[in-house]
This record gives structure tokens, sequence and C-alpha cells, in this order.
């Protein structure tokens, strides 16, 4: 799983986080590894020196760091460096600079941009407004959402321990592994990528 960090902001960060998990894990399971702790560090520290070069001047990040900046594609950055911090240093100013971009800009947020930037937001314990767990139930159940949007909606609402979660999320899977033939993820995947991304994302509300 350990992986050199490499590319832009989207795939830095997707080579970058099995190596929090290698980290993790070592660490939940009190295994002594020292030459794969010491790769996963080192990659970590490469990964975020990498993913900090991509602030957008102002706040935010994106793609090559160049402007505008992206507020889901921010709050991806938000969780990993949140998850960061117990094993490296993790500059407390650029998680709030990146915050203070990244909340007005709900409002505006639709989709699954939206409840993947609240799930975010909501797992680095930011706080956020009431209303939008009430939203996220009403997206669940609109015949015109798509599924990926639902699928966003219903980890937004796993991750803050809805009530009655468990009956909700047997009502709707296997419904929502279907894809549309127009249907893209946040990174515009499709197809059997996008299937397999949803199976993934299902799994981690289950």
């Amino acid at each position: 799983l350990l992986s050199q960090p490499s590319g832009c902001f989207e795939q830095t960060s997707s080579s970058s986080y099995p190596n929090i998990m290698v980290l993790k894990y070592l660490k939940k399971n009190n295994i002594v590894d020292k030459k794969s702790t010491a790769k996963a560090l080192d990659y970590l520290r490469t990964a975020y020196k990498r993913l900090s070069a991509f602030e957008v001047k102002g706040g935010g990040f994106s793609l090559y760091g160049s402007s505008p900046a992206v507020p889901w594609l921010s709050a991806y950055g938000l969780i990993q460096f949140h998850e960061m911090k117990p094993f490296i240093n993790v500059d407390d100013k650029l998680l709030d600079r990146t915050w203070r971009f990244v909340e007005p800009r709900l409002a505006k947020l639709r989709g699954a941009k939206l409840y993947f930037t609240l799930r975010a937001a909501q797992k680095c314990g930011y706080p956020l407004d009431p209303h939008f767990r009430k939203k996220a139930r009403e997206t669940i159940k609109e015949a015109s959402a798509d599924n990926y949007t639902k699928i966003q909606a219903l980890l937004f609402l796993a991750e803050g321990k809805a009530d009655n979660l468990q009956a909700l999320f047997a009502k709707v899977y296997e419904e929502l592994l279907l894809s549309g033939n127009n249907e893209r993820g946040l990174s515009y995947s499709y197809g059997r990528t996008l299937k397999t991304e949803k199976a993934a994302n299902l799994l981690m509300a289950a």
C-alpha cells in the first residue's frame, strides 16, 4: 500500500492516503515495523509539502494551485490534513484558511459536491447548520436526485450517526449501485470505475 506521492492535487491525494491508512493500522494494532513506519512517514511529509503547494492565494485548493480554488477539493484536503496530524506536523493556520474558504461557499454548492463537502467538514469537527441534515434526508427520497448524490447524502448522515440509518441504508443500497448513463463521480469517474467507487462509499456507511 505504501506509495510515493506524485501528480496534481487529486493524484497526490490518491497516492498519499494509503500511507495514512498503513500508519493508522500499525498504531491501532500495536505493530512495530520501523521500516514501514519510516517509509510511510517520509511519503506523508512529501505529500503534505506537495499538497500545501497547491493552495490558491486567498485560501482553498485547486488541482494545480491556480485560481479559482475548488470548495469540494479543498474539503478533501481538510480531511487529509486532519488525518495526517497524528503523525506529522500540520500547520493549523493552513486548516483555518481552508475552512474559512469553504464555509461561506456551502450555501452555493449542490448535489454530490455539497454532501461530500459537508461530510468533510463534519469529519473534521467543524460546526454545521442543522438544516443540512434535513436537506440530506430529503435528497435521498428525491426521484430526481442521481444515485451518486444520494450516496454522498447517505454518508453525510452516516458520519453524523443519524437515527434509523440502518433501515434507510438497507432500503436504498441496491438502487444506489445502479448508474445512469450520464452519471459521473466528483472526479468524473463513470462506468465500472464509478460503480466500484459507489460500492466502496456505501460500505463506509454500512
